[in-house]
């Protein structure tokens, strides 16, 4: 079935100030909660490097038109940044956020897409004080954060400069043993917690494609 033509139709002003009737897009429909707070309903699934919501419905279904039941189970609303990216979208995201940056001079740098991964992947050691300029330029580097063995996150002055080396009491606080985080580290472990989801079974989806009409007038 098309999931799209069970929408309203409405009449739209355009830019160029033309009237057009269209497919009502604002609407988006929820699946029940009691629905996905049932175990039954639903099976876990790991999403496969560079797979696709269409790709993960061929495979579950046996229909990639239900790309928008997992979609909808999972709360994705943005491709981009719901779902997990593959290795080369991944890598142009970090070169996007990453690659204007500001050098030891307070300076503005635009990193080349080489330069930008050299300076996310950058983690230290003790031997340089977790920290060193990126080559040929000004722009310093360091690990995103710090983390134990016990999964407490810290930032890099707090370990580094020692700016929180005094507790709330004023007394001195030791920390344990830390391992630096680069920034690239950070995002692909953002984007790896994106690639668990749930797959609900085929008898549920049955029976939300069958009240569909009921269920995009339940917004609550």
């Amino acid at each position: 079935m098309s999931y799209f033509k069970n929408f309203d139709r409405i009449l739209y002003q355009f830019p160029d100030n033309v009237q057009r009737i269209i497919t009502d897009l604002s609407v988006r429909p929820k699946i029940r909660t009691e629905v996905l707070t049932n175990s039954s309903n639903y099976e876990f699934y790991n999403i496969e490097e560079g797979e696709t919501p269409d790709a993960v419905a061929q495979k579950r279904y046996g229909d990639p038109t239900l790309h928008w039941a997992i979609m909808l189970s999972n709360d994705v609303v943005n491709l981009y940044t719901d779902w997990p990216k593959d290795f080369t979208q991944f890598e142009d995201y970090i070169y996007e956020k990453y690659k204007s940056v500001v050098d030891s001079d307070g300076s503005s740098v635009t990193l080349t897409q080489s330069q930008t991964i050299t300076y996310t992947q950058f983690a230290g050691s003790p031997i340089n004080d977790f920290t060193s300029l990126l080559d040929d330029t000004t722009v310093r580097m360091k690990p995103h954060h710090f983390i134990a063995e016990n999964k407490v996150e810290y930032a890099y002055d707090s370990i580094v400069n020692n700016t929180n080396s005094l507790d709330a009491h004023g007394n001195s606080q030791s920390f344990p043993t830390v391992t630096p985080v680069s920034i690239y580290t950070y995002e692909s472990d953002l984007n790896e917690t994106k690639r668990n989801i749930i797959i609900p079974r085929k008898s549920v989806i049955d029976k939300i494609v069958s009240e569909l009409g009921d269920l995009l007038n339940d917004q609550s």
